[in-house]
């Protein structure tokens, strides 16, 4: 591919049901063409929880390392850039979360891309997926970090069972939550007329995939598609906050995109952005309003306001609970049963 632009349209909104919003989201394309070059474009969606807008910390303050340090390190390999990284946000969300009690608990899950002439490197923690629309197929390239995703993988439950499961929300992997953070990361080449789509759970826990799919094939317009699919989301429930990025490769210009050539960010309903940070970074607003997946301050990220042994507990004997009720119903027939004595 001898040249090639990306273009890049963004929005998150706080939804239906919550009273905040919790997402935080950015991306950058440099201006520099030999930066481009070098480092290509970084786009990335988190979406935080620990409860009390200690969430919204979290993930912002993940899109605001993430952004800065990817830029910064010294390695041109994608790959390497992000895992740094990303381990910089965790210790920084860790260090804050231990040094004030209002946010203690907190975290943050967070998929990143990167592209770079025709190659994507995906890396990614939690929930937030990526998805690649290449022709008029879709495809889902990042695997949950949850509970019922592992379930899924050990054939326990299926896809269908997974996505009204109680404990879909239940992740295993956050920024900020361990003093190490175990990354995902992937690479594919790209080809012209690709469609990368990132997006917070608050999207495709309320879409199907074929929904995504004939909107994004169905409106050309980015601006467009993104706004319609939170539209969407939020008619489907809107039950949590909805953050969305849909970039395009294009063949032409390898120095990406023009100043000013960049679309307008879309957000439902508009709002008043944050501030945006006196540097080059392209940061998308977010929405003024922030919310929690989880209630309660203090809490590990997945539970709400349990203590860390209280929260572990809880889930052994509700997983075991339902396990067995599901085993003896007949759902789960591959589950062997308790034998008596």
């Amino acid at each position: 591919m001898s040249g090639t632009r990306v273009w890049v349209s963004a929005a998150t909104d706080v939804g239906r049901v919550r009273s905040q919003n919790e997402d935080s989201f950015g991306y950058r394309i440099p201006d520099d063409p030999d930066l481009t070059a070098r480092k290509g474009a970084l786009l990335l969606v988190c979406d935080g929880m620990g409860g009390h807008a200690a969430g919204e910390v979290a993930s912002q303050l993940a899109v605001e390392t993430i952004l800065e340090h990817y830029y910064q390190h010294a390695s041109d390999e994608p790959p390497v850039a992000l895992r740094d990284a990303f381990a910089l946000a965790n210790a920084r969300i860790f260090a804050q979360a231990n040094a004030r009690p209002e946010h203690r608990g907190m975290g943050t899950t967070c998929v990143a891309a990167v592209l770079r002439g025709d190659q994507l490197t995906i890396a990614h923690v939690g929930d937030s997926r990526a998805y690649l629309l290449r022709g008029e197929t879709l495809t889902r390239l990042t695997r949950d970090h949850s509970l019922v995703e592992e379930w899924v993988a050990r054939g326990v439950l299926s896809a269908d069972q997974a996505e009204q499961h109680p404990m879909a929300n239940v992740i295993t992997r956050a920024l900020g939550h361990l003093p190490q953070v175990q990354l995902e990361l992937q690479q594919q080449h790209l080809q012209p007329g690709d469609q990368l789509l990132l997006c917070s759970d608050g999207l495709s826990g309320r879409l199907a995939e074929a929904t995504i799919r004939e909107t994004l094939l169905r409106t050309p317009d980015l601006d467009t598609a993104v706004a319609t699919l939170i539209h969407l989301a939020n008619e489907a429930g809107g039950t949590d906050n909805i953050s969305v990025i849909v970039a395009r490769l294009e063949e032409g210009d390898p120095a990406g995109l023009a100043a000013g050539d960049r679309p307008t960010s879309v957000a439902l309903p508009v709002t008043e952005p944050t501030a945006s940070p006196p540097s080059p970074l392209t940061t998308l607003p977010n929405t003024s309003q922030r919310a929690s997946r989880s209630a309660g301050a203090g809490s590990p990220p997945w539970l709400g306001g349990c203590s860390v042994l209280a929260a572990l507990v809880l889930v052994l004997l509700l997983a075991a609970t339902l396990l067995i009720a599901a085993a003896l119903l007949g759902w789960l027939p591959g589950l062997p049963l308790p034998r008596p004595g």
